[in-house]
């Protein structure tokens, strides 16, 4: 692992001309219709608006990131697999499952760094004294989602996670469930801005306001990026479908 993770670093992002073919190489861990022309497609569910105090909520999380400091040293999202130098650690890859070691590979040959991939994020009793009529405002809309948890996202100016499809690693271990059993609500917890940009699918999420919602389904590709001025503000709200 560590010695393709050093030849991907040092040799693949160079190679630019070697254009990356997302179907050929990931189809059978994603299966996806994989084709950017598709536009009769079920990718986005769109779950409408989800009525909260945003404005109050985004305050907080502003706020819990002044506290946590520069998000590349925070152990979170990308920098999950730092280490103190900011090198990829593959040390920290030990227990993961291959599907995402193929997209940290993915991540790698794009140019993903510290400096543009790294980004806020706060978890279930991290958000404070907002978690739990937080919590309740999803569980009371979807009654059949069980082992809940939130995370509310901040992403600074210049900074993006590429494309990329959700393997649920984590949460699949700690549950014991396969990704296809599992249920993500995301939520924008802003009105739209200038620079602010979410792809899901073949859907791009344009001008919305806060609190509009859409599913997150599992193998669907999506994207997210911070162009603008100010920072990106998002929640998930994830669980087991009992449905299923």
């Amino acid at each position: 692992m560590q010695e393709s993770i050093q030849k991907l670093r040092y040799t693949g992002v160079a190679k630019l001309k070697n254009k990356i073919n997302l179907k050929r190489e990931f189809q059978e861990n994603f299966p996806w219709h994989y084709d950017p022309m598709l536009k009769d497609h079920d990718d986005a569910p769109a779950l409408g608006n989800i009525k909260f105090d945003y404005k109050l909520m985004c305050d907080k999380a502003l706020a819990l990131c002044d506290n946590q400091g520069d998000p590349r040293y925070n152990n979170r999202g990308f920098s999950y697999y730092l280490n103190k130098d900011l090198e990829i650690d593959p040390n920290n890859f030990k227990d993961r499952d291959d599907n995402f070691k193929k997209l940290m590979s993915l991540w790698l040959r794009t140019r993903c760094t510290a400096d543009n991939s790294c980004y806020w994020e706060f978890h279930d009793q991290e958000i404070g004294e907002l978690y739990e009529p937080l919590l309740k405002t999803y569980q009371e809309l979807y009654p059949f989602v069980d082992k809940c948890q939130m995370r509310v996202v901040v992403k600074p100016p210049m900074s993006a996670l590429t494309m990329h499809a959700d393997t649920y690693g984590t949460y699949s271990r700690k549950y014991n469930v396969n990704k296809d059993q599992i249920f993500r609500v995301l939520t924008f917890a802003e009105d739209w801005q200038w620079g602010h940009y979410f792809l899901l699918g073949n859907h791009v999420c344009h001008q919305y306001t806060a609190g509009d919602s859409y599913q997150v389904k599992p193998n669907v590709w999506h994207m997210t990026a911070n162009m603008g001025v100010n920072p990106k503000i998002s929640l998930t709200f994830t669980g087991i479908d009992t449905r299923k």
